[in-house]
């Protein structure tokens, strides 16, 4: 019933805003390209809207340089652009105040609202709701919704290498559990479509700069909490140490990551010191410890199951880190 209704709407021209969350990944940047360049093919007039600046590693997305982004395009272009949709959509978060400042702004706009995401709790209604929690990614969504409006004919080599690059990082290259056979036959046939998967791996993954590379090192070497019996590690980053080492939005995505290969560790974090004061927290885990039940209960966040993130206020980098060590073991060893 929702895609008949969407279609419904869809019949005449729109003019349609197109957003994702904070400082979108491969998955929410893919995913609002993706069905923006679809849109346009169907003949509407599609805007994607970013509440904050995106990596430089997805740059090379197609339509990427088109992205209005809060932090640096002028306010009153993009309440202009809001004020004129008729169509919002919101891909790879469930609820309004996850935009932050641009919270504000689409808040009181009575257009219609449409959703496409898979993480767990969606916090408000919409008109048009695509929130399917077992799928792998937002990119898997907009992909079905493509399907099931009748247009696989539309997916071209741009629509493709969006698609492809928020399924293939949201699955970590294919290796975590929501790899299904569904995944597999999707990503063959963009790959027939003209996706060219070593050059999206490439650019996505093997296009540092050497002062991410440094940081990284330094991360390792320095900003690493390792407890094997408790089964936990963590970072934990000052905002002075990002400044020092110049990163850029995206350099400490994956960090979080080394921390879970580490062997006999099952929940890995990191602590990040944000521009703010806040301390902004990325959670993994592996098999049956739920992060985002972790997140939800004491850092004021959600995601996954596996994969979770939060934000606190009001707390110190060291007092977070140090809630973190002595609330771990319920989930760890419920």
């Amino acid at each position: 019933m929702e895609v008949q209704a969407l279609q419904q709407y869809l019949q005449i021209p729109r003019k349609v805003v197109i957003i994702p969350h904070v400082k979108p990944d491969a998955d929410a940047l893919g995913s609002c390209l993706a069905w923006k360049i679809y849109l346009q093919k169907k003949g509407h007039i599609a805007t994607v809207i970013s509440p904050s600046e995106y990596p430089a590693f997805l740059k090379w997305m197609p339509q990427a340089d088109s992205v209005l982004d809060l932090e640096f395009h002028p306010q009153t272009l993009i309440v202009e652009t809001l004020q004129q949709a008729e169509l919002l959509c919101f891909l790879d978060f469930n609820g309004i105040n996850r935009m932050e400042q641009l919270s504000k702004l689409v808040s009181a706009l009575t257009c219609k609202k449409m959703v496409a995401d898979h993480h767990i709790g969606k916090e408000d209604n919409f008109d048009f709701e695509f929130w399917y929690v077992e799928a792998a990614a937002t990119c898997e969504i907009i992909y079905d919704l493509i399907i099931a409006l009748r247009d696989e004919h539309l997916i071209d080599t741009s629509i493709g290498e969006c698609l492809y690059a928020g399924i293939m990082t949201d699955t970590g290259s294919f290796k975590y559990a929501t790899t299904t056979s569904k995944i597999h036959r999707i990503v063959a046939n963009l790959i027939e479509k003209g996706v060219n998967t070593e050059k999206i791996h490439r650019n996505i993954f093997d296009n540092n700069s050497l002062e991410k590379l440094k940081f990284l090192g330094y991360a390792l070497h320095t900003k690493l909490v390792v407890n094997v019996p408790k089964q936990y590690a963590y970072f934990y980053i000052t905002r002075q140490e990002l400044l020092d080492f110049h990163t850029q939005v995206g350099d400490t995505e994956g960090l979080v990551n080394y921390a879970l290969s580490i062997k006999g560790v099952s929940v890995a974090a990191l602590f990040k010191e944000d521009k703010d004061g806040s301390i902004k927290i990325s959670l993994r885990s592996i098999g049956d410890i739920n992060v985002r039940n972790l997140s939800a209960k004491y850092f004021n966040g959600g995601g996954h199951k596996n994969a979770a993130g939060g934000k606190v206020e009001g707390k110190t980098l060291d007092e977070v880190r140090f809630l973190f060590e002595n609330v771990v073991s319920e989930f760890v060893n419920p």
